[in-house]
């Protein structure tokens, strides 16, 4: 078992992108709890996103945005 910084980072990655379209394949091995059933979608399943496409003068990631308004609020 590697026990460092790294290590402990990629855990958490794996854990946040459980049950996403980016799941870590074949890692995440150092979790161990299931989470708690919630309904129909599961914790976890959040995006990899990759450093270029956060926005700094905005402070966010601009596709993410749109695709939550779009989400939330269909109509026009």
């Amino acid at each position: 078992m590697e026990v460092s910084e790294r290590s402990f980072e990629k855990t958490i990655e794996c854990g946040l992108l459980r049950y996403g379209p980016d799941a870590c394949v074949g890692e995440g091995a150092g979790i161990r709890e299931e989470g708690a059933p919630y309904g129909e979608f599961p914790p976890g399943s959040f995006r990899k996103r990759r450093p270029e496409e956060y926005d700094l003068s905005l402070c966010l990631v601009p596709r993410d945005v749109i695709d939550f308004i779009i989400a939330t609020q269909p109509k026009e």
